[in-house]
């Protein structure tokens, strides 16, 4: 069984987080996929170490994940799983999918990877819940936590791609706005110096959507899967979710009233509270005049309504009531 390192990262809150795999390439049925440091060792075992890694036999638990990832496909399973395969254990940037035809993991032509990709299915809320049952649990008294953010996928040469948008990249010259699409991730982040997140759902943000409607939507999805999996104990702290500026805090705290959730939103800089207006003293103002002022002593035009009162008429051009 031969072992390939998979490095990669993911940007969240404004921090890139590493990520890495090591995915087996057994040939005659599921293997086994562990995470790794993509760092130096010296500095994986002294900040990059989860903080709460479970003992467990790393070949049955990871062999019963790939059986569940094989069920979360609903069309051309095979074939989406052999793709799959394929692209992790790939020897650098996947630049076609006719490229992936020629790795040993997929034995099919590359015929099948486009009906597969084309024509394939995946149940999205399945995969979703088998990633949180994999979730290691919180440590006593802590509460489970995750961060929501929007991450940028730039295509400015994908001409005849759907839904596209403006989206922010930032780089060393400066930010750049280029065509492309924004996905909202969801993954699970722990205390302490450990720097590895566990990512649970990444979904496309389409032109008509509202972001703070898709992290709800977001938000609910996943505490309905942390009580389908027994992830959230009955005495435990709820669950914590953290999330960027671009959401709104007060929506979402008061469409999450009633559910057994905590969240954390980082305010935008432009946000400014207002305090209670406190008693409002009345005080007693008279007019003023000016000094040496004339005062008034002609009447007053009484209001005009319609069918009653004088008649504009009875007052000549020039001639004052």
């Amino acid at each position: 069984m031969g072992v390939v390192v998979v490095r990669g990262g993911v940007k969240l809150l404004g921090r890139y987080w590493p990520v890495a795999w090591v995915v087996s390439t057994q040939q005659s049925g599921p293997g086994m996929i562990m995470r790794c440091n993509a760092q130096d060792p010296t500095k994986a075992v002294r900040t990059s170490v989860p903080d709460n890694v479970l003992l467990v036999d790393p070949l049955a638990e990871l062999t019963a994940f790939r059986r569940g990832l094989m069920g979360c496909f609903t069309r051309h399973r095979d074939a989406l799983f052999e793709v799959a395969d394929a692209m992790l254990c790939a020897q650098g940037r996947v630049c076609s999918p006719a490229e992936l035809s020629l790795e040993p993991e997929l034995r099919r032509g590359h015929g099948s990877v486009y009906a597969a990709l084309g024509r394939g299915r995946i149940d999205d809320a399945a995969l979703r819940r088998l990633l949180v049952g994999r979730l290691a649990p919180a440590r006593p008294s802590e509460p489970l936590m995750f961060a929501i953010d929007t991450t940028p996928l730039a295509r400015p040469d994908a001409a005849y791609a759907e839904d596209r948008t403006m989206v922010q990249v930032r780089g060393k010259g400066g930010d750049v706005f280029l065509p492309g699409w924004s996905y909202s991730v969801v993954v699970g982040i722990g205390w302490g110096t450990s720097s590895w997140v566990d990512p649970l759902e990444a979904r496309r943000l389409l032109p008509t959507d509202e972001h703070t409607e898709v992290t709800l939507a977001q938000i609910r999805g996943l505490l309905t899967d942390l009580a389908a999996t027994d992830k959230q104990a009955q005495a435990a702290p709820p669950p914590l979710v953290i999330l960027d500026a671009g959401n709104d805090a007060s929506a979402l705290a008061y469409e999450l009233a009633d559910e057994n959730v905590q969240v954390l939103t980082r305010l935008n800089s432009k946000r400014v509270f207002y305090t209670d207006p406190g008693h409002r003293q009345t005080v007693p103002v008279r007019p003023r005049q000016r000094s040496g002022a004339r005062p008034r002593t002609h009447r007053l035009v009484p209001p005009l309504r319609h069918g009653t009162g004088p008649c504009l008429a009875q007052h000549a051009p020039g001639t004052r009531p």
